[in-house]
């Protein structure tokens, strides 16, 4: 599911996410910061907007996979790996991005 609904949030945000002031990074940080709890049923996916947990998990995913492992979208939805295999991956990365800062 989360292939399926990151895919159309990345494609809509695409814009935003290119902006200067964008950094896939710290919004991987953000949410992996924030309260289980309190990201259970909605994310803040920008200031004052709130939308599904798993579109925003799904498309920072999905822009992982595609804009730092240079991942085509059909070659996201053959990867047999699991939501969580692909979590902690991006996570890694995110922690050894952070120690390299």
């Amino acid at each position: 599911m989360w292939k399926l609904e990151g895919y159309p949030e990345y494609v809509a945000r695409n814009a935003y996410l290119r902006s200067e002031s964008y950094d896939l990074r710290k919004e991987i940080e953000r949410f992996v910061a924030t309260d289980e709890d309190a990201r259970r049923e909605t994310f803040e996916a920008v200031e004052g907007h709130f939308m599904p947990t798993y579109y925003f998990k799904g498309r920072i995913m999905v822009e992982y996979l595609m804009n730092i492992k240079g991942m085509t979208y059909d070659a996201i939805l053959k990867d047999k790996r699991t939501e969580e295999e692909v979590f902690d991956e991006m996570v890694q990365w995110m922690n050894e991005v952070k120690s390299e800062g």
